[in-house]
């Protein structure tokens, strides 16, 4: 409930400053740091732009413009997706952000990356202009928040890219980009009206901005895919939908989730299936792809999942996992607070009674009381000392998995 409070006073006040400008002001949104990276479908990721641009210019009377760009980095989604926004007669962006989903720890594979993409938004923005300024993203941001110096440079590197990047444009396949435009903004404009439509049925006022912001908002990214997707059903999809365009990000994610069930040890694999246990799964933050994979992991191995729910507050999660029965929680943590995290968690079990075991994966490291950088530093040893069980990776977790003893063997 106090999430639910501070949701809608969040709503409220953006609400608010947008009508107490004087002048005209344009909104900006990036659907990609929110619901975008949790749609398989990313003409919902479009759809959803619709309804943001609906809410904005028809309900409240401002410009709206996008951001997009973290949570795909295919050079032929990202063309077509800007220039399905030019099609919206969309007012100048923000700007393309830089995937950070494909990085890794080796700098020099993440520069392939970088130029990559980098090459075709420019190439974007020169034959469509959006006004969406191009934004590298330093090859340390999958290990840290990068620093000064390294933003500096990759911005050079940005530079001297836009120097020659025109020379990939005669080779470019604009017919076929612009055929995943089309796919997008049809798709897009179907979801768009298949959620107005199905919230006017459900009561929703969907002329008010803040009762739609918040059945948006409430309903998930999940729900609203599966309730309005523009694809055609299909129950083997994740969401019980063929994605119109699909997004590259879960597809990989399906793909690394089969690997790892498919290396995994048989006699490993097979004592966590006899185990019977019950996963509570959550993040420390927004970020989901973790969880969406140790989800999937997790029901290929027949444990149970209990949602624990993503930027998941400790009595929250501490709740789920007691109401779900769960005999241990994997916790997904992305950059910066894992040590902080651990802390309130072990904080409210203790309260609460509750005393299962703790996985922790993802970036285990924590930016240090009185930083003047920001800069997290790996913090593995405090949070083992602090009673987590670090994982470096995803097999490790489940190693240590196959390893414990089943629930009915630790309660006898």
């Amino acid at each position: 409930m106090d999430d639910d409070v501070a949701m809608t006073a969040a709503i409220v006040k953006a609400l608010a400053l947008v009508a107490a400008q004087p002048a005209e002001i344009v909104v900006t949104a990036n659907t990609d740091d929110g619901f975008g990276p949790l749609f398989t479908d990313l003409s919902c990721n479009f759809g959803l732009v619709l309804v943001e641009q609906r809410i904005v210019e028809t309900l409240m009377g401002a410009r709206y413009a996008t951001v997009f760009g973290n949570m795909f980095a295919d050079p032929m989604t990202r063309m077509a997706f800007q220039r399905a926004l030019g099609r919206m007669g969309n007012h100048p962006g923000p700007m393309v952000y830089g995937s950070t989903t494909k990085y890794d720890l080796d700098h020099t594979a993440n520069r392939a990356v970088l130029a990559n993409y980098m090459t075709f938004d420019i190439a974007a923005q020169r034959l469509a202009p959006s006004g969406h300024a191009v934004t590298p993203i330093p090859v340390t941001e999958y290990e840290r928040i990068p620093d000064t110096d390294e933003i500096i440079d990759v911005h050079l590197f940005a530079n001297r890219l836009i120097e020659r990047a025109h020379s990939v444009e005669p080779m470019l396949n604009i017919e076929a980009i612009d055929s995943v435009a089309d796919d997008l903004v049809a798709g897009g404009e179907r979801f768009r009206d298949n959620l107005l439509k199905g919230f006017i049925e459900a009561g929703i006022d969907t002329d008010n901005p803040l009762e739609l912001l918040l059945a948006i908002r409430r309903a998930g990214a999940k729900n609203l895919e599966a309730w309005f997707g523009p694809g055609e059903v299909d129950e083997a999809s994740p969401r019980g939908r063929r994605p119109v365009v699909l997004v590259e990000n879960i597809a990989e994610l399906e793909a690394l989730g089969a690997e790892v069930l498919g290396d995994l040890p048989a006699d490993q694999a097979e004592a966590i299936r006899g185990r019977g246990y019950t996963a509570c799964v959550a993040t420390t933050d927004m970020h989901e792809y973790g969880k969406i994979l140790l989800e999937q992991v997790m029901r290929g191995l027949d444990v149970a999942v209990v949602d624990g729910g993503v930027s998941a507050d400790p009595d929250d999660l501490v709740a789920a996992a007691l109401a779900g029965e769960a005999d241990f929680i994997a916790l997904s943590t992305y950059n910066g607070i894992a040590l902080s995290y651990l802390t309130k968690l072990r904080a409210e079990m203790a309260k609460a009674g509750l005393d299962i075991p703790i996985y922790l994966g993802g970036r285990l490291n924590q930016v240090p009381e009185g930083s003047n950088t920001s800069l997290p530093v790996d913090v593995s040893a405090k949070l083992r000392e602090a009673g987590a069980v670090t994982c470096e990776t995803l097999p490790d977790l489940l190693g240590r998995m196959a390893e414990t003893a089943a629930p009915s063997d630790r309660a006898a």
